[in-house]
């Protein structure tokens, strides 16, 4: 999800304000099973056996543009 503010300061002069949020609604995402044929965790989440994805995250810019 994002929100993005433009804000006119001069004529020639613009500011872009941004806010990303990855997993915002804070849900549980596990990692990919392991996909190594003959290895011995093929085929085993390891999301559910070691950890998973990280939680929300949020990322702040903010951009000029002349």
């Amino acid at each position: 999800m994002s929100v993005v503010k433009g804000f006119q300061i001069r004529e020639r002069l613009k500011a872009q304000f941004r806010g990303e949020f990855f997993n915002i609604w804070n849900r549980t995402q596990f990692a990919n099973p392991g996909t190594t044929q003959g290895n011995a965790q093929f085929g085993v989440n390891s999301g559910i056996s070691n950890s998973a994805n990280p939680v929300c995250q949020v990322q702040l810019a903010l951009k000029t543009v002349f």
